[in-house]
């Protein structure tokens, strides 16, 4: 039976460690963190991003909430829905933040519906959709959108049985920061997101820029060189000239409309 308070706490106590300067998860957390603002789908999440403006939004899992600052500065109302204590405290301090009024961070478990009387005219998920249940989230993210409202969601994918077998009993790479409860969406997922949505579109990224790739790239400090052009090159080669590539790629960006 599905117990969504156990996994709410193993999601807790596994985020404020990684919160928590001078651990090994932090670490790894900053780690990734490296490796995504230097990675092609990190701007073309933005790229996206840049068509909200004066909008009711709401981050869930967000973590040290960029992205909500991000749009926050763009002149969105944005609330910041993060399970971690730690992360809404960064959130509310990260680079002057308290001091833009349109952000809201809150502490919630986004797989509960926590803002019955709000709705909104957009929903983000930044890596965090795949640490939840999501034919849950899909269901309250629908109900919380205005009609034709958006739900923009960057998320680990496999669309390969055999790579997702691969993946349940090898690491991505040492650096990794992986939880108990998550996984990649796979196809199943995005039916989820499918029948719960009007419409949906799905661009594929990541074949040669995995992590695992970009974990030795790091470690020969070729990754700020070299890691851009690859994710460009998946980007082209699985969404204009493969399709086929698209079973093999690590991220998807996915946009649901109500």
């Amino acid at each position: 039976m599905y117990d969504s308070a156990k996994r709410a706490s193993r999601e807790r106590c596994a985020w404020e460690q990684a919160y928590t300067a001078g651990t090994s998860a932090h670490e790894r957390y900053l780690w990734t963190k490296r490796i995504e603002r230097v990675s092609h789908i990190e701007r073309q999440f933005y790229r996206r991003l840049d068509r909200f403006s004066g909008m009711r939004i709401l981050s869930i899992g967000g973590g040290v909430d960029r992205v909500a600052n991000y749009l926050a500065s763009r002149g969105n109302r944005v609330i910041s829905a993060d399970i971690s204590f730690n992360a809404a405290t960064a959130t509310r301090n990260f680079d002057g933040l308290s001091s833009i009024p349109r952000v809201h961070p809150v502490v919630a478990d986004c797989q509960e519906q926590c803002f019955q009387n709000r709705s909104f005219d957009a929903v983000v998920s930044k890596r965090a959709l795949h640490h939840m249940d999501i034919t849950r989230v899909a269901s309250i993210v629908y109900e919380l959108l205005v009609s034709g409202g958006i739900f923009l969601a960057e998320e680990p994918i496999c669309l390969s049985p055999l790579l997702r077998s691969i993946h349940r009993e090898v690491p991505f790479h040492p650096q990794a920061i992986r939880t108990e409860d998550e996984r990649e969406l796979g196809g199943d997922d995005l039916q989820v997101l499918g029948t719960r949505f009007h419409s949906m579109n799905i661009r594929y990224f990541d074949l040669f820029a995995r992590e695992s790739i970009a974990y030795c790239l790091c470690r020969l400090r070729l990754d700020s060189i070299l890691l851009k052009p690859l994710g460009r090159l998946d980007d082209f080669a699985a969404n204009q000239c493969l399709p086929w590539l698209r079973r093999f790629c690590s991220y998807a960006i996915i946009e649901c409309r109500k």
